[in-house]
C-alpha cells in the first residue's frame, strides 16, 4: 500500500492504454476513450440545471440562457449568487437547494424582471433558497437571501427560505428585501405558499413596494 503524488502541467495531455486507471482517478476527472482505443482524462462536469432540456453547469448559465415565459429546473445542489432579469421566468427548484454561501456579502436570489415565479416541483418539498449567516457574523457579511429590487416582482409559490442571521446586539439581515429607499420603483413579492424561517431577526422587509400573502 502507498500514495502516488505526481504534477501535471495543465496543458499537458494524458493518455492511458487502458481503464484500470479509472479506481484511481479523483472526483474531479473523469476517463473517456480516444478513437484508438487508449483513454485519456477529462475534466468531470456537473450539471446543476437545465433549460428545454438543455443543461447547464450553473444556475446563473440556466438562466441566462432562459427565454421570457420559460422555465429553469435545478438539477443539484447548487452555491450560487444569482440574478434574475428575464420576465415571467420560472425558477423550479425541484427539491435541491440555492445556497448562496456565507462569505459573498451578495443574496442568494436577486430578481429584477416582472413576473419571476418560484416554486419547488418535488414531491418532498426539500427545494431551498438559503444562505449560511449565522450569529458571530451579522452585521459583517451576512446579508439577504432573496432581494426583489428596480421593477421586479416575485410569485413565490412553494418551497423553502431560510437563513440563520441576527443576534444579541440586534444585528442581522433580513430574510427577504423589497425594494430600497433610494429607488422609487414599486417592486412586489406574492407569496403563495412555501415556508420562510429566520428565527433571529426580521423576515421580510419592504422598504418599498408591494407585499401580499
Amino acid at each position: 500500500k502507498g500514495t502516488i503524488v505526481f504534477t501535471v502541467d495543465p496543458t499537458a495531455t494524458i493518455t492511458f492504454e487502458n481503464d484500470t486507471v479509472k479506481n484511481f482517478l479523483p472526483s474531479t476527472v473523469e476517463l473517456v476513450q480516444n478513437t484508438d482505443g487508449t483513454y485519456g482524462v477529462t475534466k468531470k462536469v456537473t450539471y446543476v440545471a437545465e433549460v428545454n432540456g438543455k443543461q447547464y453547469d450553473s444556475l446563473q448559465a440556466a438562466i441566462n440562457a432562459a427565454p421570457r415565459k420559460g422555465t429553469v429546473k435545478l438539477l443539484a445542489d447548487t452555491r450560487e449568487n444569482v440574478t434574475i432579469s428575464t420576465s415571467d421566468l420560472t425558477l423550479d427548484l425541484n427539491g435541491f437547494p440555492l445556497n448562496g454561501s456565507t462569505g459573498e456579502c451578495k443574496p442568494a436570489l436577486t430578481v429584477t424582471a416582472q413576473r419571476v415565479t418560484v416554486k419547488d416541483g418535488s414531491k418532498a418539498q426539500t427545494g431551498t433558497i438559503m444562505r449560511e449567516d449565522t450569529a458571530e457574523n451579522s452585521g459583517v457579511s451576512s446579508h439577504y437571501v432573496i432581494d426583489v429590487q428596480g421593477k421586479g416582482l416575485l410569485i413565490f409559490e412553494s418551497g423553502n427560505v431560510k437563513n440563520n442571521s441576527g443576534n444579541g446586539d440586534g444585528k442581522g439581515a433580513y430574510l427577504v428585501r423589497v425594494g430600497n429607499d433610494e429607488d422609487n420603483n414599486l417592486p412586489g413579492l406574492t407569496i403563495k405558499g412555501g415556508t420562510f424561517t429566520q428565527n433571529n431577526f426580521i423576515a421580510i422587509k419592504v422598504y418599498r413596494g408591494r407585499f401580499f400573502l
